[in-house]
């Protein structure tokens, strides 16, 4: 073939025109960009990750999102395996699904997007084993900061009953991670959290929203974090030389709280956080932050402090992905 030849081409397939005019197109922007801004809610339609960069979009979000453009989304199941006796797999339970989201206008296909979840997630799979209060059965035992003995803990929904340290039906309770004794409890979350998994997807695609919002980072991450203080100078430094500052340290979290203990936190006041709305539960994380952030903290209050941020933040995700009201 000649140069020749190879410079001709088809004038009229060479590009893509666009389907807007740039005018348009910035109207569309800026109409997104008010919506986010105006109709969209901290930590109901979206939350924020500590350690990320982005947003998180949450299914209610979604929703609105695709309503907001006009688009009707629907579910088709892709895969879906429920072994109940695990038969097939090592005598263990395992549940998945996978689902394809379409998002639609006037019958015409503008996206999709693809979710799956299994049982074999480590949030799912696996489970902490709490000491359980011999008095009143809840798991929700301290170890004393003298070191005499054992609590439980009436601020987060004990019963305030005290062990000694060497009691027995303390100390012979299994601990640590342990297998989910009961997987087909959580067939319908895993279930519900294939599909919120693409639906998000899918309406980060449709509406251009990744932009804004990344995909799902909850789901994913299985940890809290950990803010760290600046560097303080431990002897004088010269006037030019700036502080430097200590990069985000982000440790993960091995003992996950579930949603049932979760609820049964209590505030400063007594009140548990099933009765506590979104909006007060984020707001109270500003101050277990700064008690994190006390010089002079001690491993235990350290734990007691991390244990209800993690408790808010399983509460304030159940609520959004609809697992509870």
């Amino acid at each position: 073939m000649t140069q020749n030849a190879l410079a001709v081409r088809d004038n009229e397939n060479t590009f893509i025109a666009p389907v807007a005019s740039v005018t348009d197109a910035l109207k569309t922007y800026q109409a997104m960009k008010e919506f986010i801004e105006g109709a969209l809610c901290k930590d109901v339609d979206f939350g924020t990750i500590p350690g990320t960069d982005k947003d998180t979009l949450l299914k209610p979000g979604a929703e609105k999102l695709l309503r907001f453009f006009g688009l009707q989304c629907s579910l088709e199941t892709l895969d879906k395996i429920e072994d109940w006796t695990g038969e097939h797999y090592d005598g263990e339970p395992f549940f998945f699904y996978r689902y394809k989201a379409t998002a639609m206008r006037n019958g015409q296909v503008i996206a999709e997007g693809v979710g799956s979840c299994s049982s074999w997630e480590k949030k799912y799979r696996y489970r902490t084993a709490e000491i359980v209060c011999p008095e009143c059965g809840a798991e929700n035992i301290r170890h004393s900061k003298r070191g005499t003995g054992w609590y439980c803990w009436a601020k987060t929904g004990g019963c305030g009953a005290n062990f000694d340290e060497n009691d027995e039906r303390i100390t012979k309770q299994p601990r640590g991670k342990v297998p989910n004794p009961n997987p087909a409890d959580l067939v319908n979350t895993i279930d519900k959290m294939s599909q919120k998994r693409a639906i998000v997807a899918v309406t980060l695609i449709a509406t251009n929203a990744s932009e804004y919002f990344s995909q799902d980072i909850e789901d994913f991450i299985d940890g809290t974090f950990t803010d760290i203080e600046d560097e303080q100078e431990s002897s004088p430094q010269p006037e030019t030389k700036p502080k430097q500052k200590q990069k985000k340290n982000i440790s993960k979290r091995s003992d996950p709280i579930t949603i049932e203990r979760a609820l049964k936190f209590q505030n400063s006041e007594g009140k548990m956080y099933k009765d506590i709305s979104s909006d007060e539960l984020s707001h109270m994380t500003n101050g277990i932050a700064k008690g994190l952030a006390k010089d002079d903290i001690t491993d235990q209050e350290r734990k007691e402090y991390e244990d209800k941020r993690e408790a808010i933040k399983v509460v304030l995700q159940a609520r959004a992905d609809g697992s509870i009201q």
